[in-house]
């Protein structure tokens, strides 16, 4: 009872002092105000460096895949080439690849560092016949691609095409011999795009894309460069596949001091205004719950961002262990493993891949294990649906564990087969034709002949591959030579007839169909018209004798027939019965005298035919 009659009294003395109370609520809320404050400066910064943080993962698993793709698209370009030049199926093989990768915006072969060739043609004409190895400005990274005989990115720098891009090249070896480049050009308004940077001026985040020039090293930019930003706020990333560095700072409008500002300004009206302070202090539990409700929803999309570029990915994704154990794994819509998750999760490789590839899968493994390069690896798989081919590339992921990438490419390793196969039948044609067939290189050097050709001339292939075809021809008019060749360059086909001497010391004719390739390389087909050119030699020579004949024996002709039409004009006009008689004899003997000259004419004739046909 007591206790009850003294709590008016504690309440009006409190009541009583409001100066005293309004301080202590002042102080209190005050001092809460300026907590909360540091607090959620502290979370809006920290939430800040984790979204700029989220964002770089973002940006750069964009731009890493897109080189990843370009380089995938650049073997797969080189596989085009091989000992016998580039595929005549190169187009088409290139239309594949740009339809699959809108990352590329196109692709280039570059024999000997000279680009002879880019899909698509329209738009980029003005760099063929570029060569990269001759420019000391732009040809160290490609010597370095050489040096490497790994795939190497140079630029972003002005194309010859018109705009900026970076190119990619990888060196084509064939027989331990550096044939050329496999290129691929990425716009860097592609670049830009495809990787997710907003590089308006109203965005919050400024980013920025440089590279030391390996030529004149100075640091150079590649976007728009801004001055509001933040620079103790910002992230960056190295790219070793180009030497890029980029950085993505955040705006200097921070949100974070929007919080600040927002808080401090309701700390003091909180603290000036006692009755508002006291109800804002009830709410801060539920102004604090809303807070981190906020941010665990900012957490949620980043999260579903994540899992959106993880469900893009076309590949297998596998995390194993040092021991080989399935720790995780990720399968994109439509693709299916060789054994159910639970019946792989948690176990080893030896007790879920067959026994032929256990050892080997185990081996690369270990290999990634030792260091941190790229480990890859090749394989097939029976499936209930046939003989599948998947290439598997492996990265250490963490001190004891590594990141397995899986990628189906049975329809990329049948593509090859067929075009290995068409390019096996069009030699077999090669061979099996009954003209020459050859090929010489634009300097002339003759780079491969069929067995019709070698037949033909009486050569072995040793005898004449790396020769100059100039060496079996026989020399003749210069100005008829050089003009079938003026023609070729300037893409025409021809058809001309020359002379070569045969192994066997014997002269033959050979009339050649030649036009250039799309290489610059050119192809010829040769067919032996010896027999016919002698032949049509003999009918000339024949005939210029019987007109030399015709003219010798034509006043031998002459002579009795003027005879025998005097004679005949005589006997109808003037001649007397006497002189009839004597007349006609006179005729007889010049009929005769004209039979003999013909006789005699007919005589030479036949023996000029005799000649000519022996």
């Amino acid at each position: 009872m007591d206790r009850f009659q003294q709590e008016p009294i504690f309440r009006n003395r409190f009541f009583n002092k409001p100066s005293q109370y309004g301080f202590l609520v002042f102080l209190v809320v005050l001092g809460s105000g300026v907590f909360l404050t540091l607090l959620s400066y502290q979370l809006l910064s920290k939430n800040e460096e984790e979204d700029l943080e989220n964002l770089m993962t973002v940006v750069t698993q964009n731009i890493r895949q897109s080189l990843d793709y370009s380089q995938s698209a650049a073997f797969t370009l080189a596989m085009g080439v091989s000992s016998d030049g580039i595929s005549p199926n190169i187009d088409e093989y290139a239309a594949q690849i740009i339809d699959n990768n809108t990352y590329l915006d196109a692709v280039q072969l570059v024999p000997d560092g000279v680009i002879q060739y880019v899909y698509p043609l329209a738009g980029n004409e003005p760099i063929i016949g570029y060569d990269i190895l001759s420019d000391t400005l732009r040809n160290r990274e490609a010597y370095e691609a050489i040096e490497k005989r790994q795939i190497v990115f140079s630029g972003p720098y002005e194309l010859k095409q018109g705009g900026t891009g970076i190119v990619g090249r990888i060196p084509i070896f064939i027989d331990a011999e550096f044939w050329g480049f496999s290129a691929v050009v990425i716009r860097l308004e592609t670049l830009v795009r495809l990787s997710g940077m907003d590089i308006s001026t109203e965005s919050p985040y400024y980013y920025q894309f440089s590279k030391v020039n390996p030529n004149t090293g100075e640091l150079e930019y590649f976007l728009p460069q801004r001055s509001e930003y933040e620079k103790n706020v910002s992230r960056t990333t190295f790219f070793p596949e180009g030497s890029w560095n980029l950085t993505i700072y955040k705006s200097k409008m921070s949100n974070a001091i929007f919080g600040v500002y927002f808080l401090g300004l309701m700390s003091l009206i909180l603290s000036v205004v006692s009755g508002i302070s006291v109800t804002n202090v009830l709410k801060k539990p539920y102004e604090l719950e809303k807070m981190v409700k906020s941010q665990a929803k900012e957490i949620s999309k980043t999260n579903q961002k994540n899992a959106a570029i993880l469900k893009a990915l076309p590949d297998l994704l596998f995390i194993l262990d040092k021991n080989g154990v399935f720790l995780d794994y990720h399968k994109p819509q439509g693709m299916s493993t060789l054994r159910k998750p639970e019946e792989f999760l948690g176990k080893k490789i030896e007790d879920v891949m067959p026994d032929t590839y256990m050892q080997e899968v185990q081996g690369k493994l270990e290999e990634a294990l030792k260091g941190s390069q790229l480990v890859e690896h090749e394989y097939s798989l029976d499936y209930p649906t046939g003989k599948r081919d998947f290439e598997a590339r492996y990265v250490k992921c963490g001190l004891e564990e590594v990141l397995v990438i899986v990628r189906d490419v049975t329809q990329e390793k049948q593509a090859s087969d067929q075009l290995k196969q068409s390019e096996l039948r069009y030699r077999e044609l090669v061979e099996q034709a009954s003209d020459g067939i050859f090929l010489i290189d634009d300097q002339g050097i003759i780079l491969d002949i069929n067995a019709s050709g070698l037949e033909m001339s009486g050569y072995d292939k040793s005898d004449v591959i790396g020769k100059s075809i100039d060496e079996f021809f026989i020399k003749e008019d210069d100005a008829m030579e050089q003009q079938p060749f003026q023609s070729l360059k300037q893409g025409e086909q021809i058809i001309s007839t020359r002379k070569i001497k045969a192994k066997s010391g014997e002269v033959l004719t050979l009339e050649i169909s030649a036009k250039v390739l799309k290489d610059n390389q050119i192809q010829g087909i040769a067919r032996n018209v010896t027999e016919r050119i002698r032949y049509i030699q003999a009918i000339e020579e024949q005939n210029t004798k019987l007109k030399e004949i015709a003219w010798m024996q034509s006043h031998a002709v002459r002579a009795p027939l003027a005879r025998i039409l005097g004679l005949a004009d005589y006997i109808k006009f003037h001649a007397s019965a006497e002189e009839r008689e004597e007349m006609l004899l006179h005729l007889i003997q010049s009929s005769k005298e004209l039979d003999n000259v013909i006789k005699e004419i007919v005589k030479k004739s036949s023996q000029i035919n005799e000649d000519s046909l022996s």
